[in-house]
């Protein structure tokens, strides 16, 4: 609303299932209606644990972030109790990894590693699948037990919301919803900025040469300086220039005095007018 947008040209829309990228659950775009239709500005894509899982794999480094509980909590956990000398005669280099396999599905999928257990103790042995060879895992290596464990907190990993802004689309949008044409006179063209986005507020000009009148010039400008509006700086006038002045003077009265009003309905605005002189 800052960039002088009616809620009529603002929507939020939410992408379909075949829009979003593969490391998105959710996606949402702010748009804004212009003559081309709805542009997308603002992208906010929800992109769930995705970034910092993948990181994670890569690096070997676990990244996440601990939770304290307001109260310490008991928690029913699945433990695995390694006889860590059979393993290592057993796999040898390949010990630390059948260790963590092993542990990962006790923290991951608790009822899982009971069923592995349960297979462990009726038939003596069981097999998992590291890095695509297959090992028999014995009885005697690993037993797994169902233990209450009181916890202070935990540890979880966080998700990643993603807002996108595309700057010099917003900018687009704001000058085309603030250009209009007169309707009496197609050849006068208005750029109707919003007050906060307009780069000057207020313009004090001198329309005469006088040296006498030029310090109440710059008192008037140190003045609205004090105000927080800001001007331009004004140099010193040439007679040349007085009525050029003038007419500057006019336009900016005029334009403050149209930011006073409701943007219109793009589809209102008239086109830019075509000028014979392409440097004009």
């Amino acid at each position: 609303r800052a960039c002088g947008f009616d809620d009529s040209v603002i929507r939020f829309r939410q992408h379909g299932a075949g829009e979003m990228a593969h490391y998105a659950r959710d996606c949402w775009d702010a748009e804004i209606l212009c003559s081309a239709g709805w542009l997308e500005v603002v992208g906010h894509a929800d992109r769930a644990c995705y970034d910092l899982e993948m990181h994670s794999a890569a690096t070997g480094t676990p990244l996440v972030a601990w939770e304290d509980y307001e109260e310490p909590m008991e928690r029913e956990v699945v433990v695995a109790n390694f006889n860590k000398g059979l393993l290592g005669k057993a796999f040898r280099s390949k010990s630390k990894a059948v260790v963590e396999y092993l542990e990962d599905l006790c923290d991951a999928k608790p009822k899982e590693a009971m069923k592995f257990n349960e297979v462990l103790c009726t038939e003596g042995s069981n097999t998992i699948s590291i890095e695509g060879e297959d090992l028999e895992i014995l009885s005697s290596m690993v037993k797994f037990e169902r233990k209450r464990k009181k916890e202070s907190g935990t540890t979880f990993t966080p998700g990643v919301i993603e807002p996108s802004f595309g700057i010099d689309r917003i900018l687009y949008c704001m000058v085309e919803h603030s250009f209009y044409v007169r309707p009496d006179d197609q050849q006068r063209a208005v750029l109707r900025l919003p007050p906060p986005m307009a780069p000057y507020k207020s313009c004090v000009l001198s329309l005469t040469s006088e040296e006498s009148l030029q310090p109440a010039t710059k008192l008037l400008q140190s003045k609205i300086r004090t105000k927080e509006l800001r001007n331009p700086p004004n140099p010193e006038p040439k007679p040349q220039s007085i009525a050029r002045s003038a007419q500057r003077l006019l336009i900016l009265c005029r334009m403050d005095e149209a930011a006073c009003g409701r943007l219109q309905h793009p589809n209102m605005i008239p086109q830019i007018p075509k000028l014979e002189d392409p440097k004009t």
